[in-house]
């Protein structure tokens, strides 16, 4: 929920997703298959603690990331009224932007930045709640991209790992396997930066961490998500939606 990549390719994309949280909160539920509230299914590796998840793929053909917070760092509110977790599953019951923008109080959720992937055709925006407004914001499909939480990575972090984004791109044959690169950025993006807490690969003591990596390669021919605790070091290919 702190780290979003894209890549495109032929009818399809990679998406690499990077979870940081504190280590006491990190050991999620592997993914698998989950009904939604419309009876749909949807694919997820599961939050403990609030039931949500960040990353999640739905068998309507629709990929929805989480990060935390909208365009700056916010005040936090002593409560809210519901985890942000739950928006992407909310999200993917709905099935499009103008549905869930027109029947969902965004009032008392503290601010996100939803992003989507809408498999065919390839469309990328992102659904920003600043606490007061709302916002949408349209992406090329056909171009690379990187986000970054905005709740632990100010306006010149975000920069200089847009910039080991395009260098990693730049010096790895990515249009060879798309998907061996977003593993090898997700774990060694900025490893020479000597602030551990702006690596792709985050840790701060005894603070937030990256628990977690997942990449998830969709074209016509697949659709598998791979995904890695890094906590208890295990490894996880889950087949999606044929």
């Amino acid at each position: 929920m702190c780290t979003l990549t894209y890549l495109p390719k032929t009818n399809g994309f990679v998406l690499g997703s990077s979870r940081d949280v504190e280590a006491s909160r990190g050991n999620s539920v592997p993914p698998r298959q989950y009904l939604l509230s419309d009876g749909t299914i949807a694919i997820y590796a599961k939050d403990r603690q609030s039931e949500g998840t960040w990353f999640a793929t739905s068998e309507k053909g629709i990929t929805v990331c989480l990060l935390n917070g909208g365009l700056v760092k916010h005040q936090k509110a002593p409560s809210y009224r519901k985890s942000r977790g739950l928006i992407p599953l909310e999200y993917l019951a709905a099935g499009n932007l103008d549905s869930f923008i027109e029947n969902y109080d965004f009032q008392g959720i503290e601010p996100f930045t939803l992003v989507i992937f809408e498999h065919k055709p390839v469309k990328v925006y992102d659904l920003v709640w600043t606490g007061e407004r709302l916002i949408i914001r349209d992406y090329s499909a056909s171009s690379p991209i990187i986000w970054s939480s905005s709740t632990l990575y100010n306006a010149q972090a975000k920069e200089i790992r847009e910039d080991w984004f395009r260098e990693h791109l730049r010096t790895s044959d990515f249009e060879v396997n798309k998907v061996d690169v977003l593993k090898d950025f997700h774990h060694n993006g900025g490893d020479f930066w000597p602030n551990k807490a702006d690596r792709i690969l985050s840790y701060r003591e005894n603070g937030v961490i990256t628990v977690s990596i997942s990449i998830m390669n969709y074209d016509e021919a697949e659709w598998l998500m791979h995904f890695e605790n890094l906590l208890i070091t295990q490894n996880q290919n889950v087949r999606l939606f044929v």
